[in-house]
């Protein structure tokens, strides 16, 4: 299993995380080719695998969303599911595209803390845990794969450093 990190311009993690079609494009057009190419990994859907945490989980299911054809598999830790672009009125809006969508064959494990019940985005938006409970509903809903899990936590990496392990256990489990 290989891994791969990709960090942030100072002052672009808003921009670049948030559905951002070009950010998108370098995920998918170059540097997904160049691990495949300098590191042997599988190109195989069903053994590739897209995460993020907060922002970086909305990007990652962005990601899986357009291009189901790449990636099998999304993990979000805490995702940021009530981000909508600044003209949208109506938060979540990653959560309408899935909804809209034909996806059909994407396998999910999402998890976010029960201390993250305040408002990030909009002062009378929906939480943090709200939105992943629906966001959990949404991808049910349409039949995909999902695993779904709440801890006693907030939204930090203290949290997360130990669910990232369980949630790449749990979706390579049938490898």
């Amino acid at each position: 299993m290989a891994a791969v990190f990709v960090g942030n311009a100072e002052g672009a993690r808003s921009k670049e995380l948030t559905c951002s079609e070009r950010f998108d494009r370098f995920l998918t057009t170059e540097l997904l080719p160049w691990v495949r190419q300098q590191f042997h990994v599988t190109d195989r859907t069903e053994r590739t695998i897209i995460a993020g945490s907060s922002y970086g989980s909305v990007a990652a299911c962005y990601s899986a969303l357009r291009h189901p054809d790449l990636f099998g598999n999304a993990l979000s830790q805490s995702g940021s599911f009530f981000w909508s672009p600044k003209d949208d009125p109506e938060p979540g809006w990653l959560m309408r595209q899935f909804a809209r969508s034909d996806i059909r064959s994407l396998r999910f494990f999402l998890e976010v803390g029960l201390m993250e019940g305040i408002r990030l985005s909009r002062p009378n938006g929906p939480t943090q845990l709200s939105a992943n409970r629906h966001m959990r509903d949404v991808l049910t809903a349409k039949g995909l794969d999902v695993v779904y899990a709440e801890y006693n936590g907030g939204h930090d990496f203290v949290s997360w450093r130990g669910s990232f392990a369980d949630g790449l256990v749990h979706l390579t489990r049938s490898w």
